[in-house]
Parts: structure tokens; C-alpha cells; sequence
């Protein structure tokens, strides 16, 4: 059973979504699809970032400890479609350390993607793009749904989503309907 709070997107549900998103709301449209592509949290790891968090190829994300949830250094590989708006948004002709979003070295306020969510999320509901439980954290729970499906690698999906243990990923999965409810303690011993 599908936990009902942050409700993963089904492949149209996405599509609409990022389309809107991207017409209506561009900095938001940013962060969904680096919280679906790249797995990142919107509040610290994505509003936190800065020009100086990506490798000169644009290809990869590096956070420090003091720039995650984990607290550990944790590299992310990015795919072509955020390469691409990252690029389209001139972030690569930033200075280093100012924040790709406020294009000043201090970043938005924690808020500041919640506050964004919450006043377009009324007009997706009207048009029947999303239903009530989708969140912004649906973005990242579509991601852990298509990459368990992709993968049937649990070990893969904590590696990329920066959790500290297989548990912790067991159990995110397990409220998302896509495993059962063994855990990490019922897997047989030599």
C-alpha cells in the first residue's frame, strides 16, 4: 500500500507537473527536477546551493558535510536535463560562492520552496494535474519508486539518496508500497 502523504507521480502526472512548473514558476521547476534527478532535499541541500557545489563540467554535485542531512561529504551525478537548465540559467557564470537561486552569496530562507509549493499547488489541483497528497517532496519519492523499479536495488537507492543506513532505505521504500515488510534484521544469516 502507497503511503498517502508526498503520493509519488505517475510518468503523465510528472510530465504535466514539470511542464507547469517550468512555464509558471522556473526556480521551483529547478529544484523538482534536482530532487527527482539528482535526489537532493529541497530545503537544506537544493536552496543551499551554491556555484562553488558543482565540478567544472557541470556534471556532478559535491556537498560538503555542513551542506546535507547525512553531515558526510556526498557526491551526486547529475543528468543531461538538469545539466542543461542549470546551464540555460547561467549558473555556470556565477561567481563561486554566490547561491544559484538568489544570485547573491545569502541564500532564501528555509521556507522559501515550501512558501512557492503551497501558493501553485491550488492552480495544479483546479486543473487536476495533482491531487491533494502530492507534496513537494512527491518529486523525490517518484524517483526512489522509478529507480526501485529500474534497479530492484535497495543498496543503489541508499547510495543515492544520502541515506545513512540500507534500514533507512528499506523503510522509505516500504512507505512508498515498494517493498515488503522484511527489514534489514530478516535477511538470512550464513
Amino acid at each position: 500500500k502507497t503511503a498517502h502523504r508526498n503520493l509519488p507521480y505517475n510518468r503523465n502526472q510528472l510530465k504535466l507537473v514539470l511542464e507547469h512548473l517550468q512555464k509558471h514558476h522556473p526556480e521551483l521547476y529547478l529544484c523538482s527536477i534536482m530532487m527527482y534527478g539528482c535526489f537532493l532535499r529541497p530545503h537544506m541541500e537544493i536552496r543551499l546551493l551554491k556555484r562553488s557545489s558543482f565540478d567544472e563540467s557541470f556534471s556532478k554535485i559535491i556537498l560538503g558535510g555542513k551542506d546535507n542531512k547525512s553531515r558526510r561529504m556526498r557526491t551526486v551525478h547529475m543528468p543531461n536535463y538538469v545539466r542543461e537548465e542549470l546551464l540555460r540559467c547561467k549558473v555556470d557564470s556565477l561567481n563561486e560562492g554566490v547561491n544559484i537561486f538568489s544570485k547573491v552569496v545569502t541564500p532564501y530562507n528555509e521556507c522559501y520552496f515550501n512558501t512557492a509549493w503551497s501558493r501553485i499547488k491550488d492552480e495544479l489541483l483546479k486543473q487536476g494535474i495533482i491531487s491533494k497528497d502530492h507534496t513537494l517532496y512527491s518529486f523525490r519519492h517518484t524517483a526512489a519508486v522509478n529507480m526501485y523499479t529500474k534497479t530492484k536495488d535497495p543498496y543503489k537507492i541508499q547510495q543515492a539518496f544520502g541515506h545513512s543506513s540500507l534500514n533507512v532505505t528499506l523503510t522509505y521504500l516500504r512507505n512508498l508500497g515498494m517493498v515488503s515488510n522484511a527489514s534489514i534484521d530478516d535477511l538470512p544469516e550464513l
